[in-house]
C-alpha cells in the first residue's frame, strides 16, 4: 500500500513543481509553490508512520498513544494557506481515524458494519482525497503577487466560532455497554464533525478552532472505539486528551471577543491600535551603544576565540555577570529593548556556537553557524539604526526615564501571552525536561525566540515575561551545548542555576498575569429600541463613552447588580442598565 501511495506522493511533488502553486483559497490566502511543498512532505510523513498490522488491541491502543504525544509539533510549523489550512484539518483526523477504524477491527466490527470503512477515512481512501486536493490547487496557477491577509473574525464569525464550540461540549460521550449504541455516537460524532468542517467561517481564530475540533471530534470518535474494543478507560489513549479538550474549551470561547488574533497579517479589531513602545532619547540610545562596544562585543569575542573547555567555562560567567549587571536595568523604550532582545539572543548563540567548535567541529559544519550569523547581522542592522538616531539633530525625545518606558498592558494583551505565549513556552520547557530529541530542541528554542519577538505585545508585563521566556530559551541552548563539551566538568553549571532560577521567575510572573486577567464574559443582548446608553460608570450621572443598538450582543462580566459591567471591543470598561439586555436575542 505505501508504496503506491509514495508513488502518488512522488508525482504531486512533480507537478508542484512545474506547475506554479494553488490560487486564493476564497478567504484565506493562497498557497505559494513552497507551501504546497511542506504540505506534500507531511503527506509523506502521513504515509511513512508505522501502521503495520498489530495482533492486539493493546499494542494499537500503545501506538494511539505514541502518536498524540508528538501530534501538535508535527502541525505547528506547517503553512497557514488556503489548501494548507483545510488539508492540516484532514492530516489532523487520518491518524486517529486509522487507529480507530483499526481498534474497531480488532475487536470483530465487520468493514461493511464500521463507520470508518463506510466513510472511506482509512488508509488510502483518505491520503488519497488529500492528495487529489492538493493536486488541484497545484494546478491552479500561481497566486497574486500581493497575497490577501487573513482577515479577523468579526462579531458574526464569533458567534458561529462559540455555537461550534458550544455544539461539541453538548456531544454526549458517557459509556454505554450496548456495542450497538457505540457505534451510533461514533456515527453521529463523525458525522457532526463533516459538518462542523464545512461550517467554519474563514477568519484568523476561525483556524484555532478548526483545528481544535478536528481534534476534538477524531479523538472523541477513537475514545469511543476503543471502548468498542474493550479497551478501559484508565489504558484508552484517548481518554486524557478528550478530557483536556472539554476543560479548555469553555476558557477559549471566554476568550474569543477579546484576544488579539495571533496570525501574522491579520488586523487587530476588537482591540483598537495594539501598544506601542516610546522612542528612547538619544542619551539613552549612546549610552546603550558604548554598552555594546565595550562590554558585550568584548564578552562575544572571548568565547568565539575559545579553545578549551576551561575557556568555555570562563565565558559562562562573564555572561551571566553581565546579563545581571547591564542588561537586566535596561527600560523598555524602543530601540533599547530592540538592543537587549538582540544582545541575550547573541551571547547565547555565541555560546553554543563555540561549545561546538571545542567539540570539533569546523566553522563552516558549526550547526549553529546560521544562527550566530543572523545575531550578527541583526546586531549590525541596530548599530546602523542607532549611528542614525545619533546623528539625527532634530530628534525630540522626553528625557525623563518614566516617558521612556512601555505602558501598561490592556487586558486582551495580557490575555493573549496567557494564551498564545506561555503554552510555547511550557511545551519547549516540557521538551526540555524530557530531552528526547536535543537537536529538535536546539531548532525549537530558535523558533520560539523567533516567535516570541514577532508576536509579543508591546507592552509591559508582556516584554518582562517575554523577555525572561527569550533568555531561558537561549540559556537551555547554552547549557546544554556547554555540557556536551564538558564545560562544566566540575559538576557545577552556572547556566543550569540561571534556568532554574529563571524557570521560578517566569512561574512567579505568570501567576501575577493570570491574576489580573479578565473575568470570563457571557454574552447578553440590547432589548432597548432603538439603542441603549453605555456609560463609565455604574450611575445614570456618569458619562456615555458609547452606544448600542437593539439586538447587539455585548459581553458582560459581571451581572450580579443593577447595572452590568462591559468588556468593549477595546478592551475599556463600561456599564449598562441591566433591564436593557437579555441573554436571549430579541
Amino acid at each position: 500500500m505505501n508504496k503506491s501511495l509514495l508513488a502518488c506522493l512522488a508525482l504531486g511533488l512533480i507537478l508542484i513543481l512545474t506547475t506554479a502553486a494553488s490560487a486564493q483559497e476564497d478567504g484565506y490566502p493562497a498557497c505559494t509553490e513552497s507551501e504546497l511543498l511542506i504540505l506534500l512532505s507531511s503527506l509523506l510523513d502521513y504515509v511513512a508512520a508505522d501502521r503495520s498490522a498489530v495482533d492486539t488491541v493493546a499494542v494499537l491502543a500503545d501506538r494511539a498513544g505514541a502518536h498524540l504525544e508528538q501530534r501538535d509539533s508535527s502541525v505547528s510549523l506547517l503553512p497557514l494557506c488556503g489548501t494548507a489550512i483545510v488539508t492540516q484539518r484532514r492530516v489532523l483526523a487520518m491518524h486517529g481515524d486509522a487507529f480507530a477504524g483499526a481498534a474497531l477491527e480488532r475487536a470483530g466490527l465487520s468493514r461493511s458494519a464500521n463507520p470508518y470503512f463506510a466513510r472511506d477515512l482509512v488508509d488510502e481512501m483518505g491520503i488519497n482525497r488529500a492528495l487529489e486536493d492538493l493536486l488541484a490547487a497545484a494546478e491552479k496557477g500561481d497566486p497574486p503577487d500581493e497575497r490577501g491577509d487573513i482577515r479577523p473574525c468579526m462579531r458574526a464569525d464569533n458567534d458561529v466560532l462559540n455555537a461550534l464550540a458550544a455544539e461539541f461540549l453538548d456531544i454526549d460521550l458517557s459509556p454505554d455497554a450496548r456495542r450497538d449504541a457505540i457505534i451510533a455516537q461514533i456515527d453521529r460524532v463523525l458525522a457532526w464533525r463533516d459538518k462542523t468542517m464545512a461550517r467554519l467561517p474563514e477568519c484568523a481564530e476561525a483556524i484555532e478552532l478548526g483545528f481544535l475540533l478536528s481534534k476534538a471530534t477524531t479523538d472523541a470518535a477513537a475514545l469511543l472505539a476503543f471502548r468498542y474494543a474493550d479497551v478501559p478507560e484508565g489504558d484508552n489513549p484517548y481518554a486524557q486528551v478528550v478530557s483536556r479538550t472539554r476543560e479548555n474549551l469553555p476558557t477559549w470561547r471566554a476568550d474569543l471577543m477579546i484576544i488579539q488574533p495571533r496570525y501574522k497579517g491579520a488586523t487587530v479589531l476588537a482591540l483598537g491600535p495594539p501598544s506601542e513602545l516610546p522612542a528612547c532619547h538619544k542619551t539613552l540610545v549612546r549610552t546603550t551603544y558604548r554598552l555594546l562596544t565595550r562590554k558585550v562585543i568584548a564578552v562575544v569575542r572571548t568565547v568565539l576565540n575559545a579553545e578549551t573547555a576551561a575557556d568555555l567555562a570562563a565565558y559562562e560567567q562573564a555572561h551571566l555577570e553581565l546579563l545581571e549587571s547591564s542588561l537586566a536595568p535596561l527600560p523598555l523604550c524602543a530601540e533599547v529593548f530592540e538592543f537587549n532582545w538582540l544582545a541575550r539572543r547573541m551571547l547565547a548563540d555565541s555560546a553554543a556556537w563555540a561549545a561546538s567548535k571545542v567539540l570539533g567541529y569546523e566553522v563552516e559544519r558549526n550547526p549553529f553557524g546560521r544562527h550566530l550569523k543572523a545575531s550578527g547581522d541583526a546586531m549590525l542592522a541596530w548599530i546602523d539604526k542607532a549611528d542614525a538616531i545619533l546623528e539625527d539633530d532634530n530628534r525630540t525625545v522626553p528625557q525623563a526615564l518614566e516617558a521612556q518606558q512601555a505602558p501598561e498592558c490592556r487586558s486582551g494583551e495580557i490575555l493573549q501571552v496567557i494564551g498564545y505565549q506561555s503554552p510555547d513556552f511550557r511545551a519547549f520547557v516540557s521538551a526540555g525536561r524530557a530531552m528526547d530529541d536535543v537537536y529538535g530542541l536546539f531548532e525549537q528554542s530558535f523558533a520560539l525566540r523567533d516567535q516570541l519577538w514577532q508576536e509579543l505585545p508591546r507592552c509591559r508585563e508582556a516584554l518582562e515575561i517575554g523577555l525572561l521566556m527569550h533568555q531561558i530559551a537561549g540559556d537551555w541552548i547554552a547549557m546544554l551545548t556547554f555540557e556536551i563539551a564538558e564545560a562544566d566538568s566540575g559538576g557545577n553549571s552556572p547556566y543550569l542555576e540561571q534556568v532554574k532560577r529563571g524557570i521560578k521567575r517566569y512561574e512567579a510572573l505568570s501567576d501575577g498575569l493570570s491574576r489580573g486577567s479578565p473575568r470570563a464574559a457571557t454574552t447578553y443582548y440590547v432589548t432597548a429600541n432603538p439603542y441603549a446608553n453605555i456609560r463609565s460608570c455604574a450611575s445614570t450621572s456618569c458619562g456615555i463613552v458609547t452606544t448600542a443598538r437593539h439586538g447587539e450582543a455585548l459581553s458582560v462580566v459581571d451581572d450580579s447588580s443593577d447595572w452590568y459591567e462591559l468588556q468593549l471591543d477595546d478592551g475599556e470598561t463600561g456599564y449598562i442598565a441591566g433591564f436593557l439586555m437579555s441573554e436571549t436575542r430579541p
